[in-house]
Parts: C-alpha cells; sequence; structure tokens
C-alpha cells in the first residue's frame, strides 16, 4: 500500500485528548441476519434449522425465543431504539430458506413480511441494507447439493430477481455475507453446515459462491441500475511479528490473501463498494513459540480449538468472550490496505465485540471508531459503519452464549436493555465527532481507561517501515 506519507495523506492529531471528526456525509448503523433475530420456529426449513432442531438443547437452551424479529411490531421497536440512538442504517437479510420453502415456489406472506419489515425500517427514518443471502440455505437447495451443485446458482439467481423485483426502491444491496466464511467453515473444518471436510467439494463451493455474488450484482444492476451492491467480506487481518523480517512479511502477505483478500479479488469487477466485517487480527510470527487460539477452550466451536500455528498476540491484550484480540490497529491497516489496494468505497457492514457483561464493548468501539477515523483522514473512501449486532442473537453454534448486542435480551422473557456502550456509539453517531477524554470518562470502567488511552495514542500514531506495503503501529 502506499506509504502514510503520500499525497492522500494527512498528518493524524497525536494528544490524547483530540476530537476527531468523520464527514458529515458518513452514515452510522447496526447490523443483523434473518436466521439470528427471528424466531426458529420461522425458519425451519433451511439447512440451519434442521442443524440446530437436531441439536436444539446442546445449541438452545429451554425456553430460549432470542429477539423474535418475525413480530413486526417488536422489530420496530428495536430499530426505533437504533433511531433513537442516532443511527442512520440498519443492515438486515432475508431468509432465502422462508421466501422459497419449495423449488420453484415462492411464499407470498413471508415476501409481504419482509417488504412490512423495511417499510417499518424506512417509516421511523433509517436507511436498510439488504442482505440476500446470510450463511443460510432452503432445505431443497441443500439436500440437492448446496453449493457443491452448480444448479445453486441458478436458483439463487431466481430468487434474487424476485426480491429485487419487489423491494425497487432499496439502495444497498449485499449479495452474499462472508464467502470466504462459508466455505471453509462448511467445506474444510466442518463445523457450518454441510459439516464436510474436503478440500476438492471446498473449491468448488467457492467457485459457486463467487458466481453467485457476480452474476448476482449484475442482476441486480440491470433491475435496478442506481441500487448500490457488494457483498460482505470477513477479514481477520494479519501483521508481521517483526515488520522488518522478509519471512514474516512474505507469510502476512500470503496470509490476508488467503484469508481476506481472494474473496475480494475475485468479485472486484462486480463490486460498487466493499462490504468489510472485522473482528479481531493477529501477528504473524515464524518462531511459533506461543501459538494462540482463535477460540477460548469453554467455547462450543470444538474444530477451532486448537493452536493456529503463527498467530500470536501481544502480551496484556484484551480478549472477548470467544477470546479474540481486541485490535484496533490492525483495523486501521485491514481498512488501508484494501483501499489502497481496489480503490473501491467500503462499508463497514459488521464490527463488534462478544461481552456478554458489557464490560470491554466501549472500549472496542471506541478504539475501532478512532482507527476508522484515522483511515478516512488518511484518504480511505469508507462511506460508512454498522456495528454487529443491533440486539444480542442467535451466535449459530454458540446459541445466545456469546452476546454482541446494543441492545441486552433475555433470550427467555425477551426483557431489552441498552447497553452502556451503546450510548457511546450513540454520543458518536449524533455529532459525527469523538471526543476522547470525553467518551473514555464518561463511558469506560476506571480500571480500563488507562490502557484506553494508550492503545489510542497508538492508534494517532501509525506509520509505515520505509518502502514497505503493511502498515504497523509501534
Amino acid at each position: 500500500m502506499a506509504s502514510s506519507s503520500s499525497a492522500n495523506t494527512t498528518k493524524a492529531p497525536t494528544k490524547q485528548g483530540a476530537t476527531l471528526s468523520f464527514p458529515d456525509s458518513f452514515i452510522f448503523g447496526s447490523s443483523t441476519s434473518s436466521f439470528q433475530v427471528e424466531n426458529i420456529a420461522a425458519n425451519t426449513g433451511t439447512d440451519w434449522g434442521a442443524y440446530i432442531h437436531d441439536r436444539f438443547y446442546e445449541i438452545v437452551r429451554p425456553g430460549e425465543v432470542g429477539p423474535q424479529w418475525d413480530d413486526l411490531k417488536q422489530a420496530e421497536r428495536d430499530v426505533q431504539m437504533m433511531r433513537d440512538l442516532g443511527l442512520d442504517l440498519q443492515r438486515i437479510s432475508i431468509e432465502w430458506g422462508r421466501v422459497c420453502p419449495r423449488r420453484g415456489e415462492f411464499d407470498e406472506q413471508a415476501i409481504n413480511y419482509y417488504k412490512q419489515l423495511i417499510h417499518a425500517i424506512k417509516k421511523v427514518g433509517i436507511e436498510p441494507m439488504v442482505t440476500l443471502h446470510h450463511f443460510t440455505l432452503p432445505d431443497w437447495v441443500a439436500i440437492s447439493g448446496g453449493w457443491e451443485n452448480p444448479q445453486t446458482v441458478q436458483h439463487f439467481l431466481r430468487y434474487v430477481q424476485r426480491i429485487v423485483s419487489e423491494l425497487p426502491d432499496v439502495k444497498h444491496w449485499l449479495v452474499i455475507n462472508e464467502p470466504g466464511v462459508q466455505a471453509p467453515y462448511g467445506y474444510i473444518a466442518g463445523y457450518f453446515p454441510p459439516h464436510k471436510t474436503n478440500i476438492v467439494r471446498f473449491f468448488i463451493a467457492r467457485n459457486n459462491l463467487i458466481r453467485a455474488h457476480k452474476k448476482g450484482y449484475r442482476l441486480i444492476k440491470s433491475l435496478v441500475p442506481q441500487a448500490q451492491v457488494g457483498s460482505a467480506f470477513s477479514c481477520m487481518w494479519l501483521r508481521p511479528n517483526d515488520p522488518h523480517s522478509r519471512l514474516e512479511r512474505f507469510g502476512t502477505y500470503l496470509g490476508n490473501y488467503i484469508f481476506n483478500t481472494n474473496y475480494i479479488a475475485a468479485c472486484a469487477n462486480d463490486l460498487d463498494f466493499i462490504g468489510l466485517n472485522y473482528y479481531f487480527g493477529y501477528y504473524f510470527d515464524l518462531r511459533l513459540s506461543e501459538p494462540d487460539q482463535m477460540f477460548r477452550q469453554d467455547s462450543t466451536m470444538t474444530p477451532a480449538n486448537v493452536p493456529f500455528l503463527g498467530v500470536t498476540v501481544r502480551p496484556r491484550t484484551f480478549r472477548s468472550d470467544f477470546g479474540w484480540p481486541i485490535a484496533p490497529d490492525f483495523f486501521y491497516s485491514a481498512l488501508r490496505n484494501i483501499y489502497d489496494s481496489y480503490k473501491k468505497p467500503i462499508f463497514v457492514t459488521e464490527n463488534g465485540i462478544a461481552d456478554r457483561d458489557d464490560v470491554y464493548r466501549g472500549m472496542y468501539t471506541l478504539t475501532h471508531l478512532v482507527a476508522l477515523q484515522r483511515a478516512v483522514s488518511e484518504g480511505a473512501n469508507v462511506r460508512g459503519y454498522a456495528h454487529w449486532s443491533t440486539i444480542d442473537n442467535l451466535e449459530w453454534n454458540e446459541g445466545y452464549s456469546k452476546r454482541f448486542g446494543l441492545i441486552k435480551l433475555n433470550p427467555v422473557t425477551g426483557e431489552r436493555k441498552l447497553q452502556r456502550s451503546a450510548h457511546l456509539y450513540s454520543e458518536i453517531a449524533k455529532t459525527h465527532t469523538i471526543d476522547i477524554d470525553h467518551l473514555v470518562k464518561r463511558y469506560i470502567r476506571p480500571e480500563i481507561q488507562p490502557m484506553t488511552h494508550s492503545v489510542i495514542r497508538e492508534l494517532l500514531q501509525c506509520h509505515t517501515v520505509r518502502g514497505m506495503r503493511l502498515q504497523y503501529c509501534k
């Protein structure tokens, strides 16, 4: 990437008491997906619905029903809470299996539900961003081979055509969510449906997902030329532990290509913007002395509970309930590198932390928005930020045990309460500014405040090694 001293770069402030600003056009929002917020009973005709039903009390505890967004009034109340926070965008998804319960058939009642949901979002003054495929497949598609079957692309396009035709006033579409997670988790790790471990099938599924994006993009643009269309790409960013080591720099480049950018590169000609989902990053370390574990041992993500060779974190790094390191400087690096590489506008479609007791979410949100603002101030065309998630929801294999929500949810009673960290996010969204000292003092726990200031100081002093494309912070 270009050095931070390039022509389109401005020097960032270095005082911890600085007030940082976002452009007036910058959009703040939050994200959900339909399967994760609707009652599971509404989506039994999906591969994920069948899988969870078979393991019901391993994943979902007795009495847990979640946010129940299949109740339109409840969904509208939650979205109104986001509007009251000052947010302008709500990312949702449409459940393919609910809309197309059988091959060649559309459920008009389900389509009408999503039309009413989008109307409800607009009614409270928020713009919807709609994802067409967020991990789940209709049962009949999964049984016929899922993404291994090239006919799935054609089935998907028929669904896309119907939905987009019904919703011509939606301005922002995401064709597919995280193909770089769906393909390897489903066909290498065996952690997502269809729970296979076959490298050949992985590449077939990967290529069909990319074809689905490209053809889906072109179809949407033919139906609604003014729409902005992208897909959401997962990003686990890597940086060299020793930025002067050529081997570690090469390993970092290769790792970032494999985990992050190869799907973007494959779809780049068919993107109006890049949707970026970022949660954490790691140092690539060839010493392999203390490889990190990507998930805690108490997590139910058993296949991933093995050391991930070559990645490490710095001492005193705070972690999420998943065990993921809080690494906002990696977020900055990812934004700069991806924008400089592809020159496509970026929309951060997911960023958040599993934090059941809301201990670190304020720090996480604040420091990641400082990192994002720094990237924007240096010329990265980042147009918006959607926090994951609007409300505590079904976190796939983890059930309701991992909590990401701005709204804290009791999944049994449905009781809701805005998190303290949501009010921090609200102050930033409403003012388009980050008053560092004020926000730290008001919203960050006293014992975490010194580290928060330290992280922010380092974020505002990021620089590059001469001749390197990989940005890093001291």
